[in-house]
């Protein structure tokens, strides 16, 4: 949401660059909020976890954090 996506791709790029090994850090992403709104879905959770592993250019994240989850719906 800040920066529009910008810092997961620098990160991405620098990790990249420096060839530091995927299990010498611990890194989180976040979702649930986005810059035309709140989205808990599944569908979008899913889709947001894809967008920032592409960004990042990794398999997985250790955490990930449910932004604002307090503005989402609780049927969601």
């Amino acid at each position: 949401y800040y920066g529009g996506t910008l810092s997961e791709k620098m990160l991405g790029k620098a990790l990249r660059a420096l060839g530091v090994p995927r299990e010498s850090f611990v890194i989180s992403t976040k979702c649930g909020r986005y810059a035309d709104g709140f989205d808990f879905s599944a569908e979008r959770v899913t889709r947001s976890i894809d967008e920032s592993l592409a960004r990042l250019n990794l398999d997985y994240v250790d955490i990930l954090h449910c932004h604002d989850i307090e503005f989402g719906s609780l049927d969601q």
